[in-house]
């Protein structure tokens, strides 16, 4: 798999968190394969694209949100909201995947709050990357990755003796998975509904081409 690469830049960004019982919403310090695809497939209407990405840089600031009840004409408890400003950070998109005309520099909204001024990156090309030639490193995932196991004792494999799937092998060159970190990224569906896939996150040790080791 050949992937072109993309500085991104932006002044504001938001790319929420879950957690239970938490008193704010923290902010996603990497890229997701689902956010990032996500956005690719709305922005230019395409249906195949793989995308892999991570931060270099950027500051954390907190905004208190109050969300309004129209119909009642009360606002609700103040929501504290974790965002990043000032944001430079590089993804990988599948060759061929952005249109021409957009192929060296475009313009895409992503994560949440877009609405009130959020999102906006700034995306340029700085070179590419063949997965097969790559030489490959042992260190922490620096993305993260939907395991996608598809074929008869897959995931097994991969719990057992760290065999990766063949989503992860062919696509993106992962070789092992020395401590694996699961998590869960939301993978929309065709509606306005998302399920939710097995992935591996961040912390995740593994035997892979270096643009995607921490």
């Amino acid at each position: 798999m050949k992937f072109s690469a993309y500085e991104v830049v932006s002044d504001a960004l938001c790319m929420g968190e879950r957690v239970k019982g938490g008193r704010y919403k923290p902010c996603s310090e990497t890229f997701r394969y689902s956010q990032l695809t996500g956005m690719l497939k709305r922005a230019f209407g395409i249906s195949e694209v793989h995308a892999a990405g991570f931060l270099k840089s950027f500051r954390i600031e907190y905004l208190s949100h109050t969300i309004t009840d129209r119909s009642r004409d009360i606002s609700k408890v103040p929501l504290r909201v974790e965002f990043l400003t000032d944001v430079i950070g590089v993804v990988y998109i599948s060759e061929g995947a952005v249109p021409k005309d957009h192929e060296n520099k475009f313009t895409l909204r992503m994560g949440a709050m877009i609405s009130k001024g959020f999102g906006i990156c700034r995306l340029k090309k700085i070179g590419g990357i063949d997965v097969e030639k790559e030489t490959t490193q042992i260190g922490f995932l620096n993305t993260r990755l939907p395991v996608r196991a598809v074929e008869e004792g897959e995931l097994d494999d991969l719990m057992k003796d760290g065999r990766p799937t063949r989503f992860l092998l062919d696509i993106f060159g992962v070789r092992r998975i020395l401590q694996p970190h699961f998590g869960y990224l939301a993978d929309p569906g065709p509606d306005y509904g998302a399920n939710y896939i097995l992935a591996l996150f961040e912390k995740s040790k593994v035997e892979a081409p270096a643009f995607l080791i921490r």
